[in-house]
């Protein structure tokens, strides 16, 4: 079976496409700036690769460009990443007119994602409408959560009447990198596995026997680590006071606190890990500020972790800052030796995300690995199996 995935952004569109017999991707790239100026793409398989500007003025155009590059006659399914998937979908799905509707109605929870999601949607289904389309959840894996881990101590009918609770996002990657972490150190009875999801968004996870039972983002991504651009955790009462002090409207501080905090916020000036560094290691506090803040929140949530799953079998760090990083894995493992967990410096240096890697010292009471992680893989994956369940 030949499945197309795809990751539909407000001007982006990330795909890949799989012969799942043999596990093969057979081609893979990213149509950036649609609809606005200068679109471009960047596409790789074996037969060529492919980067040039292309006339792209929506997502119809980047699909039936992409498409170009492959017998459509062949493509027999497509899987499609949807952020948010509410209380109402435990699971992978079958995109039929009901689904869309409430994938639609989800907006509200994730106002910048999935109204995009549903633009490709729409978008492959109209390219390609004879053949299933799944819907992929960001928060399917976190349904695991106890609700006691999932509720916030606010109004009950808050929760009741809106389903305002921790939902948590980047499931599909967690749960492609547990289940590699349990494979490659043979876990079998304990499987307490920490993971650290770090790139421009951030998230951290702590998972028991593969289930999913507490992660730092909440109702939506803004939640828990510092990241790029997005504050994290804070204090409520201060979105109250800028209302009150500076009347600022609940967009102005949506706009602040999604786009003009975390790392930029601090920094003043950058949000790329990489830059942060270089500029630290020049002298530059604000980044030596961030840094600091950015690691001892991971921390913070690392050891709470490490007590609600009564202990750790592995800590796992993946995405761009995770996987490539050895400077910033080293700064937050350094502060974990209380715990009983060392680094073996040589080879977090040389770890640079390309393979997967134990980067722990043989003296370390928990694993600490390098995966890098493939939700395109994992989103061909869920949509075999689901197929295979509905043809039955």
């Amino acid at each position: 079976m030949i499945i197309l995935t795809i990751n539909s952004g407000s001007s982006s569109l990330k795909y890949s496409i799989y012969q799942m017999e043999n596990r093969k991707i057979l081609a893979k790239g990213l149509v950036e700036r649609i609809g606005l100026s200068n679109p471009h793409i960047s596409h790789n398989s074996e037969a060529k690769e492919i980067k040039e500007q292309i006339k792209c003025n929506n997502h119809e155009d980047a699909i039936s460009y992409v498409l170009n590059f492959f017998n459509l006659h062949e493509v027999d399914a497509v899987a499609h990443r949807v952020v948010h998937g509410g209380e109402r979908f435990q699971k992978e799905v079958i995109i039929d007119t009901k689904v869309e509707s409430e994938i639609e109605n989800l907006s509200e929870l994730a106002p910048l994602h999935n109204p995009a999601n549903l633009i490709g949607i729409r978008a492959c289904q109209k390219m390609l409408p004879d053949i299933p389309h799944v819907a992929i959840f960001d928060t399917s894996f976190h349904n695991t959560i106890p609700e006691y881990a999932f509720r916030y101590a606010i109004p009950a009918k808050w929760h009741i009447e809106k389903s305002f609770r921790r939902y948590g996002f980047h499931g599909t990657s967690v749960e492609f990198v547990t289940s590699r972490t349990i494979e490659i150190l043979g876990l079998e009875n304990s499987r307490r596995i920490i993971v650290l999801h770090l790139g421009n968004g951030a998230s951290i996870t702590a998972v028991r026997n593969g289930e999913s039972i507490d992660t730092s983002m909440g109702l939506t991504p803004l939640e828990g680590l510092i990241m790029g651009t997005r504050s994290g955790d804070i204090d409520p009462g201060l979105i109250l006071a800028m209302m009150r002090s500076q009347k600022m409207s609940v967009d102005q501080i949506d706009q602040e606190l999604n786009t003009k905090s975390g790392l930029l916020g601090i920094t003043g000036k950058f949000r790329d890990m990489r830059e942060i560094q270089i500029n630290a290691q020049e002298g530059n506090s604000a980044a030596q500020l961030a840094i600091q803040m950015a690691v001892y929140r991971i921390q913070k949530y690392i050891g709470a972790y490490f007590v609600a799953l009564g202990g750790l079998d592995a800590i796992v760090f993946t995405g761009g800052i995770g996987e490539r990083s050895s400077y910033f894995r080293n700064s937050i493992v350094k502060g974990l030796g209380s715990l009983g967990i060392l680094l073996d410096h040589s080879k977090n240096k040389t770890s640079d995300g390309e393979e997967e890697e134990i980067i722990s010292s043989l003296e370390s009471k928990t694993q600490v690995l390098v995966i890098p992680t493939n939700e395109e893989y994992m989103m061909a994956l869920k949509t075999l199996k689901l197929l295979a369940i509905e043809s039955k």
